[in-house]
């Protein structure tokens, strides 16, 4: 089952995990220094507790150069009984002291009143910039109550304390003995507790706990005994780290240092060995810290306060913000230093503030202030109706008129006239009609009418003609008639005189010979051709 639980707990984890890269490293310091457990402490108790808070004061001064948190755990009592320490002139709580140097743990080992006990703690806390961690013990009155009633207490701590600020977690003491039936991912996690070293140094081990981690899925972080590891021998510090990086690769579960011994109180050998062991913790938490840009991981503004630094120049982002040290904002879901945010019109002065372009508005600045012109829409439309109407002149296809000149001289009682046409030639096939004199009847001459030249230019459909009366004259026992004139624009121009246009004048039977001979010439012309 052990090999088995580390396989389940792998492939969990790294399908979670699969796309972000983690460096794991200790998360902290946890210093378990029972002072109140030494022989003499009835006897000499404030001199033990001055002698403690030396200590405590001398381990938060070498992690505090590198941001590195510290946790320090005090039994619920100790301001109940209270105990009073005198200390540079003033008398405080032993518990108040320690809160007033570092993050406290309170060992909550109370079945009934584990409300009421750490109630103190946390108002306290209200007054400093530390953080309180409430620990409970499974190994009392709950190890024998049914799985549901230590969740319930569980809950009930965050219930009455998450609206604390400076409440951080819950910690569970001896949880390995406590396996609750069907156990769920909870809301609630807990950091556990975890004092045999055995965990890191004997692999079959180690899968037991990777096993129990897999199957109560709301462990948080571990608190490893590292004093009798760090800062003995070569292996067993590679051996700690590479339990660190297995932990958490293999279920998600970060780890923080453990350590502490009474004796580490007194001033001495034993207080020296305290000593090396918080120097050699803070020595692998700076080896195995990942680093952001020259600024580690521990400090508030490690990738530009905007993420998380999980390995050496690795951040990942917050949402909205981009970059590689998470130092671009965005304006509507688009970072600053893309040429697209606001809308490509401006600048994202803050996050989702944008500051527009002249000439733009809006949120986004997507909205164009600038006043349309209706002359670029129009002119195209108005140009085109107007060249259309202006360069429609279509070339008649057949304009060949012959001209005719009616040039006989008659005198009274001779036969009828008869007009003589001058002979066809391709050399006059234009648009235009050309008139000429008109004929001379008796002995009197006709005025000749005057050369117009007629562009023949169709109607529109809509302009109503009125036809032009056909002039006659009457030469003897000869009527000549005139044709009318086809364009309204000659008609037109023949209305404003007086004289009839010889030129128009064609019998009907000499207009059929006409186009018949061109239908005849064209079906030749294509039998050659």
């Amino acid at each position: 089952m052990g090999r088995q639980g580390v396989l389940v707990c792998s492939l969990v984890f790294l399908l979670s995990f699969a796309f972000a890269a983690y460096q794991p490293y200790p998360k902290g310091i946890v210093m378990d220094v029972e002072v109140h457990t030494l022989p003499n402490w009835s006897t000499n108790q404030t001199q033990l507790s001055n002698d403690f808070l030396d200590f405590v004061e001398w381990c938060v001064n070498e992690t505090k150069p590198h941001n590195i948190p510290i946790w320090w755990a005090i039994p619920r009592w100790y301001d109940s009984s209270p105990i009073l320490v005198p200390r540079r002139g003033v008398t405080k709580t032993l518990s108040a002291w320690v809160q007033d140097i570092t993050n406290v743990l309170i060992m909550d080992y109370s079945a009934r009143n584990y409300i009421a006990d750490a109630m103190g703690e946390l108002q306290y806390s209200l007054n400093t910039s530390t953080k309180v961690r409430i620990a409970l013990d499974v190994s009392g009155t709950w190890l024998l109550s049914p799985p549901s009633e230590f969740e319930r207490v569980i809950s009930n701590v965050v219930g009455n304390f998450t609206s604390f600020p400076t409440f951080d977690s819950v910690s569970i003491e001896n949880y390995k003995y406590w396996v609750p039936t069907n156990p769920q991912p909870t809301l609630q996690k807990r950091d556990v507790f975890v004092w045999e070293r055995t965990y890191v140094t004997n692999t079959t081990e180690q899968a037991k706990l990777y096993d129990f981690l897999n199957y109560v899925k709301n462990v948080n972080a571990i608190y490893i005994q590292n004093q009798y590891l760090v800062g003995t021998t070569q292996a067993n510090y590679n051996l700690l780290k590479k339990f660190i990086n297995d932990t958490y690769h293999s279920c998600g579960v970060h780890t923080e240092l453990l350590s502490g011994d009474p004796k580490w109180s007194v001033p001495g050998a034993d207080q020296n060995q305290g000593f090396k062991t918080v120097t050699n913790s803070v020595k692998m938490i700076l080896e195995m810290r990942p680093v952001c840009f020259g600024i580690d991981v521990f400090n508030s503004t490690t990738c530009s306060s905007n993420g998380a630094c999980v390995a050496n120049d690795t951040c990942v982002c917050n949402k909205d913000f981009s970059g590689d040290n998470c130092q671009f904002w965005s304006c509507g879901g688009v970072s600053k230093n893309v040429s697209s945010v606001c809308s490509g019109h401006g600048i994202c002065k803050v996050m989702n503030v944008c500051v527009c372009d002249a000439g733009f508005n809006g949120t986004l600045c997507e909205v164009s202030l600038a006043t349309p012109t209706q002359t670029s829409t129009l002119t195209p439309t108005q140009t085109s109706t107007i060249t259309q109407t202006q360069t429609q002149t279509p070339t008649l296809t057949s304009t060949q008129t012959p001209t005719q000149i009616p040039t006989s001289t008659q005198t009274p009682g001779s036969s009828t006239d008869s007009p003589v046409p001058t002979p066809y030639s391709t050399s006059n096939v234009n648009n235009t009609a050309t008139p000429t004199p008109t004929p001379t009847v008796s002995n009197s001459t006709q005025t000749p009418t005057p050369t117009f030249n007629v562009t023949q230019t169709p109607v529109p459909s809509n302009t109503t003609q009125t036809p032009t009366p056909t002039p006659s004259s009457t030469i003897g026992n000869t009527t000549a008639t005139r044709s009318p004139t086809p364009a309204a624009t000659l008609s037109s121009t023949l209305a404003n005189t007086n004289a009839p246009n010889a030129s128009q004048v064609l019998s009907s039977s000499s207009t059929n010979k006409i186009n018949y001979g061109i239908l005849l010439s064209c079906i030749l012309l294509l039998i050659v051709f």
